[in-house]
């Protein structure tokens, strides 16, 4: 549950909204915590896990109960010639206090802080200017902070806490008592060259505030909350990343740690890169025994989906962050609709997609995306990722391929050597190392990666010779990686970002051998081999299609079976390894996953398409002698049209191209199609290469095709921007920057108030063209038309046989 603006971040008083929707709700009232409390009852009533995002907005932990005193702080300072006296340095919201004078060169700086002035946001009109961010290193300021949003026992199962975008800090209130006691020494003398003085300590002491401030902000902050949270029964899941703390430590206290990727390549992540990392998240979490990595999934920049990004879209980084370790989706978003169901696509996170959501043109044949990811992390969730590096904090870094243990948590006791393996004890798992349990868990590695800088830390330096002398083969930056679990051979390019990805896992439960998912991310399909540490009958199961098929036995190479593999375009599958059950002679077994299409047969048409009409009325049918998209029609309506459109025609079968008929193939879909054979549903075709299996449901003679096609709101929201007679009142366009240059681009405008016609369950509204109601208009005018519908070519494959 979050509680977001209609506005985006800190623009939001530039909107000059004059309503404010959650003026009732705000944040901590008590009709907010009854709604909390029975979204958490029907959530336990279904057997759905909840959760609460910290504070106001998706920034990062405050509220309007945090003052100026309780509030982020940085240093501030002046300056003047030796001699004089300084003048008093900047007091934010009123709020300053004195750390002292230093003389260096010539100058009398004066040193004190003050507040950093950062608020939560996005939030309610109600909270704008009155929700300043807590003081990340004041165990006081936090727990002030926590008493608030633990203050009633609703039925909670997790409290979150997004990525960290509140900016920077570095004091608080006895910051240099901390430095002193931390780093032996007092602060204030150095504090010129900390803020640009030119001195021969510079470096020292800007090294030795930040890692001050990082260890206050685990312990007072990361910690704190996580030891809040469990007191309450609940778990505390985190995104570690983005701010002026230890990263790794931050990770560390995660019950879950959570990571993000996007729908679409935003402008930070590197060219050819598809998917999400499981970045800091991932590689703490498994070293501190996590099994469930969870991401923020599809977030969306404004112009990459205004409206038009759909299943097919995120087939890919699916894939890529299923193979890099993540193994639970939190969808990004998924916004509540507090208008009568014929206002669509309705309420919006501001500019910010992907959009999920009952409103969606697709949300009802996207079940099947929805089911695809249920079917994936049933499986990846179970046991725990094969990782053999263990890195010490940041490794050159990489953060794929390796598990990540803080420093401090790598001097300490819970990192040993035996048998030349790393062994992390994962003591928090129970009470004095597993004391009163059967047996303590561990996570065990083959390889020691520390960074080169680390080694001047004399306590890391003689972990790592230790390591060395019990038979650890130690990595540094420039070391080769070691062969991992999985890898690719021959036959495709090999690469960190694919085409082909892989992960592995083990289950003893589920098998005596490792199990692995392996992805082709790639818009065509591969041939390659593969190398799996493993041995025994191999079993593959494809997700996408739920097909099975047993290989024939393949003696391994030492460690070490190599296979032969084929993957369709944008195909993933499960490579399970079952301990051997039968000699490697045996004769191979049946497959049920039928021989691969020889040739085509096209189904070229007519065709006739029925559009759904969004008043609900008999949809209009019109004859089309062959494909195109929607939006080449002359016709305004079909131009326009954004939802379903069924497609009927009928073409002839052989008896032998009946009996051989293996698949439907659509061609190009624009975005995502039922298909029906002579009545039989054939299942849902999400994403490239659009194909669905024909089931055994051809026949000698006519055969009637009819296909669902859905496409998204983006055309039928452009067609009503550019229609006559609005009636909405619109706020000032906005722009938001989109590469690392600062280039910015246009992203829309938000509602200024919400029109009363919007609340009207009847679908009335005053005379108008327009179809579609949504909280935020993206278009200027200029924008141009998504290919829309079935546009093929539509075949029918065909094998020379089955197996």
């Amino acid at each position: 549950i979050f509680q977001v603006a209609r506005g985006p971040c800190s623009e939001v008083p530039a909107f000059g909204y004059e309503d404010d929707t959650m003026a009732d709700f705000e944040f901590g009232n008590d009709k907010w915590w009854e709604y909390v409390a029975f979204a958490a009852g029907e959530a336990k009533r279904r057997g759905l896990e909840i959760g609460m995002h910290n504070c106001p907005g998706y920034t990062v932990s405050g509220g309007p109960w945090i003052t100026p005193e309780n509030a982020m702080k940085k240093l501030v300072w002046t300056s003047a010639p030796k001699g004089s006296e300084p003048a008093q340095p900047e007091a934010n919201l009123g709020f300053y206090r004195d750390i002292g004078t230093v003389e260096r060169g010539g100058k009398v700086y004066r040193f004190g802080y003050t507040c950093t002035g950062s608020q939560c946001m996005p939030v309610a009109k109600s909270l704008i200017g009155r929700c300043l961010e807590a003081d990340k290193m004041s165990a006081k300021a936090v727990n002030l902070h926590l008493d608030n949003v633990l203050a009633k026992d609703v039925g909670l199962d997790f409290i979150l806490m997004d990525s960290y975008e509140a900016g920077p800090y570095d004091w608080t209130d006895d910051f240099r008592e901390e430095f002193t006691r931390r780093r032996g020494y007092d602060p204030l003398p150095f504090l010129p060259a900390y803020v640009g003085a030119a001195t021969e300590d510079a470096e020292k002491i800007k090294a030795d505030m930040a890692r001050t401030v990082a260890e206050l902000s685990t312990e007072r902050h990361y910690w704190v909350f996580r030891d809040r949270i469990h007191e309450k029964g609940m778990l505390f899941f985190v995104e570690p990343y983005g701010g002026p703390f230890d990263q790794c430590e931050a990770a560390y206290a995660s019950d879950q740690p959570t990571t993000e990727f996007w729908g679409a390549r935003p402008f930070w992540v590197q060219e050819g890169v598809v998917g999400g990392s499981p970045q800091l998240g991932g590689a703490v979490g498994r070293a501190a025994g996590r099994t469930v990595i969870a991401a923020e999934a599809y977030t969306a920049m404004p112009f990459q989906d205004p409206y038009v990004l759909a299943p097919r879209d995120f087939k890919a980084c699916t894939d890529a962050s299923f193979a890099r370790g993540i193994n639970r989706m939190f969808l990004h978003h998924w916004v509540h609709q507090p208008f009568p169901a014929c206002r669509r696509p309705g309420m919006n996170m501001g500019y910010w997609g992907a959009h999920f959501g009952e409103n969606q043109t697709w949300f009802e044949p996207g079940k099947e995306f929805f089911a695809y990811l249920a079917r994936c992390q049933g499986l990846l969730q179970r046991g725990e990722e094969l990782i053999d590096v263990l890195a010490v904090e940041d490794f050159g870094g990489r953060t794929d391929g390796v598990d990540i243990v803080p420093r401090r948590v790598f001097k300490g006791d819970n990192v040993c050597f035996p048998d030349g393996h790393c062994v992390v004890m994962l003591a928090d798992m129970a009470d004095d190392a597993c004391g009163g349990l059967p047996v303590c868990r561990t996570r065990s590695y083959r390889y020691l990666a520390v960074p080169r800088a680390l080694m001047s830390d004399p306590e890391v330096a003689a972990k790592a010779a230790a390591a060395k002398a019990a038979g650890v083969k130690v990595l540094d930056e420039t070391s080769p990686m070691p062969k991992r679990p999985f890898s690719v051979v021959g036959g495709v390019e090999a690469g960190p970002n694919g085409p082909v990805l892989g992960t592995a896992r083990e289950d003893c439960d589920l098998s005596c051998q490792p199990f692995f998912f392996v992805a082709n991310v790639s818009g065509e399909a591969v041939s390659f081999d593969a190398d799996f540490r493993a041995a025994g009958q191999v079993d593959l199961w494809y997700p996408g299609s739920g097909e099975t098929e047993i290989l024939a036995p393949v003696e391994p190479n030492g460690e070490y079976t190599r296979l032969h593999m084929s993957l369709g375009s944008q195909e993933s599958v499960f490579v399970t390894f079952h301990c051997r059950c039968r000699p490697f002679s045996a004769p191979p077994m049946r497959e049920s996953r039928r021989a691969e299409a020889s040739s085509e047969k096209p189904v070229a048409g007519p065709w006739t398409i029925s559009f759904a009409s969004p008043s609900g009325a008999a949809a209009p049918e019109r004859k089309w002698p062959s494909l195109a998209s929607w939006s080449e029609s002359e016709d305004q309506e079909t131009r326009y049209f954004s939802g379903t459109a069924v497609y009927r025609t009928k073409f002839s079968l052989t008896c032998d191209e009946a009996k051989a008929a293996r698949k439907i193939s659509l061609g190009e879909v624009r975005d995502i199609a039922r298909v029906r054979l002579n009545g039989r549903d054939l299942g849902v075709a999400w994403h490239a290469p659009f194909e669905v299996p024909a089931c055994d449901s051809a026949r000698e003679g006519e055969n009637e095709l009819e296909v669902e096609v859905t496409n998204g709101w983006h055309n039928r929201l452009l067609g009503d921007h550019l229609a006559d007679g609005d009636d909405c009142e619109w706020g000032p366009e906005r722009k938001h920057q989109c590469d690392m240059a600062g280039m910015q681009r246009f992203c829309g405008r938000g509602l200024r108030r919400i029109p009363e016609w919007a609340w009207n369950a009847d679908g009335s509204r005053p005379a108008t063209n327009r179809v579609s109601f949504t909280s935020w208009d993206y278009f200027t005018g200029r924008e141009k038309l998504r290919p829309s519908g079935l546009l093929g070519p539509v075949c029918v494959k065909l094998s020379g046989g089955r197996r």
